[in-house]
């Protein structure tokens, strides 16, 4: 059968036209993507270090932005030998087991670690042994354009 001259072809061509030009502006919005992170991320600490240098969380822009310092605490593990299953039963020698389904939820035990941080208390020696908080700090523009 010769697809071209198919009448049902004439629809498809033009959608496989389509998707294919879709599927290459992603492509290149991806690759812009990538671009643009590692320069965000080459600048970033070295603005952080500024404006924590100068005392400053947050500074308002011409245009209607703000700028500001965004610290969260995530766990990580204090080594690539912890496996889910021991922070899991750290977790269950806690009394969180809330936490925990099949292995433990990352975002829950994040909130865990932030409260634990706001009232100046240590991690469970157990849990400790296998997990340090790790602060992630990013800037945030937030506004019009």
């Amino acid at each position: 059968m010769d697809y071209d001259k198919d009448p049902d072809a004439t629809l498809a061509i033009g959608q496989l036209k389509k998707f294919a030009g879709l599927y290459l502006a992603r492509k290149k919005i991806r690759e812009m993507d990538e671009k643009l992170t590692k320069k965000i991320m080459a600048m970033q600490q070295a603005l952080i270090d500024h404006l924590i240098d100068h005392e400053v969380n947050s500074l308002p822009l011409k245009g209607g932005r703000t700028i500001y310092i965004d610290s969260k605490i995530w766990p990580k593990k204090k080594s690539e030998d912890i496996t889910t299953e021991q922070i899991t039963e750290a977790l269950r020698k806690d009394g969180l087991d809330d936490f925990v389904a099949q292995g433990y939820s990352t975002m829950r035990l994040a909130a865990h670690l932030r409260e634990l941080d706001r009232m100046d208390k240590p991690l469970p020696k157990h849990l400790a042994e296998l997990i340090e908080p790790n602060t992630v700090t990013n800037l945030i523009v937030k506004g019009e354009k």
